[in-house]
């Protein structure tokens, strides 16, 4: 497989690591995850505003690991996520999930604070979104590193550009530390959504319907964590 089939197919598995322990360390019998761990990364996660997760390549058997973004950049309605794929062989790319409401032809720029834009191009489409390439080096993480701001400009379908702005403080600490094990990831974010539930439900009382849609919406989010689709 060619450099650029195999970037292709880790931007789909990056698409699908926004709920990142579905994806990218499959086995047929997942270990079950240290229940201290899960404590520790319940109380952590919502502080986090990036985080790193590394996996196995299955068909390659190479380690990816996965530096993105928790919070997504939102600009006229429109939602964009970001991360930065490391293959073990050195090897970095930076992909982002855009709707399908940008104009595709035009790519992206990106932009560190105010530093060189680099250009990305889409890739492919999902049914979820558009992933979009930008490439990156050593040089592209340093500046990320120091930078306060990662920038990712589309053109909409006004044709009118529109900036994404993601915060890169807590960047550093992600991707110099130590990765979250996917496995104890997953059970830390089913665990937060459980809560979330629970709390929501508190509130709707004995209301047969509000309780019928938390039920579903209970249900939609474990299953998009089991399936790799987006989830914020």
């Amino acid at each position: 497989m060619n450099t650029l089939a195999n970037w292709t197919k880790r931007a789909l598995i990056a698409a699908a690591l926004m709920a990142p322990g579905a994806a990218m360390a499959q086995s047929e019998t997942p270990p079950a995850p240290d229940p201290a761990a899960v404590d520790a990364l319940v109380s952590a996660l919502p502080e986090m505003p990036w985080m790193r997760v590394c996996g196995i390549d299955q068909n390659a058997n190479v380690r990816v690991c996965n530096t993105r973004a928790r919070d997504v950049a939102i600009a006229e309605g429109i939602v964009v996520t970001m991360q930065v794929i490391e293959v073990e062989n050195g090897n970095k790319q930076i992909t982002a999930l855009l709707p399908l409401s940008v104009q595709l032809p035009d790519g992206v720029r990106a932009q560190i604070d105010d530093g060189q834009q680099i250009t990305g191009r889409f890739r492919i489409c999902l049914p979820q979104g558009c992933v979009v390439e930008i490439p990156a080096d050593e040089n592209t993480i340093a500046s990320m590193k120091r930078g306060s701001n990662f920038v990712i400009t589309a053109i909409n379908q006004q044709g009118r550009a529109v900036p994404f702005q993601f915060s890169l403080s807590g960047f550093t600490a992600a991707y110099d530390g130590e990765p979250i094990d996917p496995f104890v990831l997953r059970a830390a974010q089913e665990r937060l959504i459980q809560q979330q539930i629970e709390t929501q439900r508190g509130g709707a009382g004995a209301n047969p319907d509000l309780q019928g849609g938390l039920d579903r919406r209970a249900e939609e989010l474990r299953q998009r964590l089991q399936g790799g689709g987006t989830q914020q």
